[in-house]
């Protein structure tokens, strides 16, 4: 049975929009010890750094997931539980920001996050190869080079991921700091020929 992409879109961006916004829910104003501001600001930049970098990596997912569904012009059942298991996956990431920034100095930390965030990359690397196996569910304009475009564009979540892994045993914030290479890899594939 196939079915409009509508919904999916739908209750997709529902599922990015609500974990972006608890992703802030988890940002708290320490206890002050004393009346001092900028001490304060300065005991937040954990939380403020696990915050900025899982909003940037998610809404990254969000608009890679929406121009991939773009390509798409119908949907299957398949593709509809393959998009439900990527949003079980975005659904955890405030939790997963949450163990960054309570267990900050633990390598284990950034590996639930980054595995997470690979996990999901390869949910949607499913979604896309599914969809193109035939091309009955892309939409007819899309070829081979967009095709191959996507799929790096995609590939580059569980590689970072597992870069972001490896660096964390090395040094945390390397390990946390690695997934700006998202945006970086993403304008080269874009812009590659």
């Amino acid at each position: 049975m196939k079915f409009e992409p509508s919904r999916l879109v739908g209750f997709s961006d529902g599922i990015f929009a609500i974990s972006i916004t608890l992703l802030v829910l988890q940002l708290t104003i320490p206890d002050p010890t004393e009346d001092n501001l900028p001490a304060m600001l300065r005991a937040t930049l954990p939380a403020l750094e696990s915050w900025s970098l899982s909003f940037l990596v998610i809404g990254s997912l969000w608009v890679l997931h929406h121009q991939m569904i773009a390509l798409i012009k119908v949907a299957d059942t398949v593709l509809l539980w393959l998009n439900l298991l990527l949003l079980m996956c975005i659904s955890l990431m405030p939790w997963t920001t949450d163990v960054v920034d309570t267990y900050r100095q633990e390598p284990l930390a950034i590996v639930i996050f980054s595995s997470t965030l690979g996990i999901a990359g390869l949910l949607m690397l499913a979604q896309w190869v599914y969809a193109c196996r035939d091309g009955i569910l892309t939409a007819d304009h899309v070829d081979e080079r967009t095709r191959t475009r996507v799929k790096l564009l995609i590939l580059r979540i569980p590689v970072v991921a597992i870069l972001s892994i490896m660096l964390a045993f090395v040094n945390r914030s390397l390990g946390l700091w690695s997934w700006l290479l998202v945006s970086v890899l993403g304008a080269i594939i874009r812009h590659s020929r």
